[in-house]
């Protein structure tokens, strides 16, 4: 499965545990590198939309706090192939 970093490059930890968040659609499945998972939430977004980062699609205010929204069709895109399902 592929990994990604939000900067495309994996940016995997040398050492402890690196949570990944995996997302598949129809045909391809692929890990997000993250820091760690702070809260799950479920709330409509009022997303300000941006594009300053590839794999990003802007900003939105969750439970008091600015947070990034990430393209998740982004990453499942840049997989190509690699993500196919077997």
């Amino acid at each position: 499965m592929p990994l990604f970093g939000f900067d495309i490059q994996p940016q995997a930890k040398k050492e402890g545990v690196q949570p990944i968040v995996v997302v598949s659609d129809e045909a391809r499945s692929i890990g997000l590198l993250i820091d760690e998972i702070v809260d799950i939430v479920e709330q409509k977004l009022d997303i300000k939309m941006t594009d300053d980062r590839p794999g990003m699609l802007g900003y939105a205010l969750i439970k008091g706090v600015i947070t990034e929204i990430v393209d998740v069709g982004f990453f499942l895109q840049s997989s190509g192939s690699l993500g196919r399902a077997a």
